[in-house]
């Protein structure tokens, strides 16, 4: 196993990442998480610089910021959509570039690295946060960051 990076959110393309944020404790919607106890984690956001590509874009009335409850509208238009929804939504390509915030945990092993700085890039779905990957009940059998740890 490598050491593990759970990411909140993620920008799937290449880009340039930044030096992180100074080491805290990551604030969770369950409270304070710190990780397991064979690993040490810590909170980091990095700015990723896409280059110019083509994207589609899609009609979606939602500002940069969106609460539960928007998001959660969002779902419901989806799900419950009678015809296809990627063709009702979409308006067309467009190109765009920018500089986005990626904000995950970084977690190494506290008993060291055993392969060469490598790093597990784990992304939950939309139903979850970070906790789907160090669920805290009996994390010595369902924490997939402690079994990470475990195997450095």
């Amino acid at each position: 196993m490598h050491r593990a990076a759970l990411v909140s959110l993620a920008c799937l393309a290449s880009g340039t990442l930044a030096t992180p944020a100074p080491r805290h404790t990551v604030n969770s919607t369950s409270g304070n998480y710190t990780g397991p106890s064979n690993a040490i984690c810590m909170r980091q956001m990095y700015n990723v610089s896409l280059p110019p590509y083509e994207a589609v874009s899609f009609h979606a009335s939602i500002d940069a910021n969106p609460n539960q409850t928007v998001v959660t509208a969002l779902i419901q238009d989806f799900l419950t959509s009678q015809k296809n929804y990627t063709q009702k939504t979409e308006t067309g390509m467009n190109m765009t570039s920018g500089t986005f915030s990626i904000s995950g945990v970084l977690c190494t092993p506290t008993a060291g690295d055993k392969h060469n700085g490598s790093v597990q890039l784990l992304i939950h779905g939309i139903g979850f946060d970070a906790s789907y990957w160090d669920f805290a009940f009996q994390p010595e059998t369902y924490s997939y960051v402690y079994a990470a740890a475990s195997a450095g």
